[in-house]
């Protein structure tokens, strides 16, 4: 209730509607949890697409809540969560993952027949 209370008096004193208000803090914290999350991202990463790293740097700061999204859609590997999410497998494709599992495989030993 206090924080609700804070709220409207920082809207009367701003002379917004406390929703609005409420709407932009909201937005406003989603964008810093973006943007310090896809910087840390970057930093671990060893290798990202369509830019180099200083220039993923420099589109997350200037673009702020845009520029975040396009390197968590574009920057990691080139095709982003949005892809790997879409195909349901890595983004390199779950049909070359197979292959490989089924060529490193070792065989299994057969049961012997149970004859009645």
């Amino acid at each position: 209730m206090r924080i609700l209370s804070a709220f409207s008096v920082l809207a009367t004193e701003l002379e917004l509607p406390v929703g609005l208000l409420v709407v932009l803090v909201a937005l406003g914290t989603i964008q810093i949890v973006l943007l310090v999350w896809a910087l840390v991202d970057l930093v671990r990463r060893e290798q990202v697409a369509l830019l180099p790293k200083w220039g993923w740097v420099i589109v997350i700061l200037l673009a702020n809540l845009v520029g975040s999204l396009l390197y968590v859609e574009r920057g990691p590997g080139g095709r982003g969560a949005g892809h790997r999410l879409r195909t349901g497998g890595s983004a390199t494709g779950s049909r070359t993952a197979g292959r490989r599992r089924a060529l490193w495989r070792t065989p299994r030993a057969r049961r012997p027949a149970v004859s009645g």
